[in-house]
C-alpha cells in the first residue's frame, strides 16, 4: 500500500478544482474592466453586422425567423438565452453520454483506461484512504439524500416555496429512477473486489453516486444562489457543490466500486437530467408574476 496516498489523491484534486475556481474568480472580479475594454469594439462590431447588406437581405426576406434566433438569445425574454443554453446543453451531454455507453458497454472500448485507473487507485489504497473516502462517499448516499431531501423540502415548505420544493422533488427521485433504469439497461458488472465496499448486488454503469451528486449538489446550489446575492457567496455554493461533486466520484473509483468510465457516464447523465431540471425551473419561475416569484 502507498501511505497516505488517498489523502494526497483528494488533496491533488481539491488543490486544483481550488486553483481553477481561483483563476475563474479572478476573472469574474476584473469582468467590468475586461469589458468596458472590449465594449467599444463590440458596438462597432455589432453597427456593422447588423447594418451589413447580406443581413438586411435576410432581415427582409426571412423576418420571423430572424425574429425567433433574436428572442432565443435574449438575455430577458421568457424563452430566452437561458432555454437556448439549457437546450443545448442537455442536447450535448445526451450526446456524450450515448457515444460513452455505446463505447464502454457495446462496443467494450476503454478497458485498458479503467484498468489502468483502477490499478493507480489501488496503489494509493492505505487503510486510512479507506476510512476517509467511505466518509466522503457516504455523502452521496441514497440515505443521505433521503435526510437531506427532507430537510429542505421542509425548509421550503415553511418559507411557502412550493416551486422550489417540488422542483427539487421531481430532480432527486428522477435523478435516482434514471440511474436505476440505465443501470438495467447496460447491466455492466462491477469491477472485482466490488463487495469490499457493496452490500448486495447492484450493476456498475452509470456510476449513481457520481450522478445523483451533481444533480442534488447542483440542485442544492442552484436553489441557495437564488437566495444570495454577493457573487463572492454564489462563487463560493458553486465551488463547493463541484468539490463534493468531484470527490464523490473519486471515492467511486478509488474503493473500487466503479469504473473510470462509470464516473465520467454519471456526470454525464447528471448534467443533462440538471440542465432539464434547471430549465425548466427557470421557466416557471420567468412566467410567475413578479409578486409570486420566490425571493432570490
Amino acid at each position: 500500500m502507498f501511505p497516505g496516498g488517498a489523502a494526497l489523491l483528494l488533496a491533488t484534486v481539491v488543490v486544483l478544482i481550488v486553483v481553477v475556481a481561483a483563476l475563474a474568480w479572478a476573472v469574474i472580479r476584473r469582468s467590468a474592466r475586461i469589458w468596458s475594454a472590449i465594449a467599444p469594439r463590440v458596438a462597432r462590431a455589432r453597427s456593422w453586422l447588423v447594418g451589413s447588406t447580406p443581413l438586411v437581405r435576410l432581415r427582409r426576406r426571412y423576418p420571423r425567423a430572424l425574429a425567433f434566433i433574436a428572442d432565443r438569445l435574449s438575455l430577458t425574454g421568457y424563452l430566452g438565452l437561458h432555454l437556448t443554453l439549457g437546450l443545448a446543453l442537455s442536447l450535448a451531454a445526451l450526446v456524450a453520454f450515448s457515444h460513452l455507453a455505446s463505447e464502454v458497454v457495446l462496443e467494450q472500448e476503454f478497458r485498458e483506461f479503467d484498468a489502468v485507473a483502477a490499478t493507480v487507485a489501488e496503489l494509493l489504497r492505505s487503510p486510512a484512504g479507506d476510512r476517509l473516502f467511505v466518509l466522503v462517499t457516504t455523502l452521496g448516499e441514497p440515505l443521505t439524500w433521503a435526510i437531506l431531501s427532507a430537510m429542505i423540502v421542509l425548509a421550503l415548505a415553511l418559507r411557502r416555496e412550493w416551486m422550489l420544493a417540488i422542483g427539487w422533488i421531481v430532480a432527486i427521485l428522477g435523478s435516482g429512477a434514471a440511474d436505476l433504469t440505465l443501470k438495467v439497461l447496460f447491466q455492466r458488472p462491477r469491477p472485482a473486489g466490488a463487495t469490499e465496499f457493496i452490500v448486495g448486488h447492484s450493476w456498475s454503469f452509470p456510476s449513481g453516486h457520481a450522478m445523483g451528486s451533481l444533480v442534488g449538489y447542483g440542485m442544492l446550489a442552484y436553489i441557495l444562489i437564488l437566495h444570495v446575492r454577493r457573487p463572492a457567496a454564489r462563487f463560493a455554493i458553486a465551488t463547493g457543490a463541484l468539490i463534493l461533486t468531484v470527490a464523490i466520484g473519486a471515492s467511486r473509483i478509488y474503493l473500487g466500486v466503479h469504473y473510470f468510465t462509470d464516473v465520467i457516464a454519471g456526470y454525464f447523465a447528471g448534467v443533462l437530467w440538471l440542465s432539464v431540471c434547471v430549465t425548466a425551473m427557470e421557466l416557471v419561475r420567468r412566467r410567475v408574476p413578479t409578486s409570486a416569484r420566490t425571493s432570490d
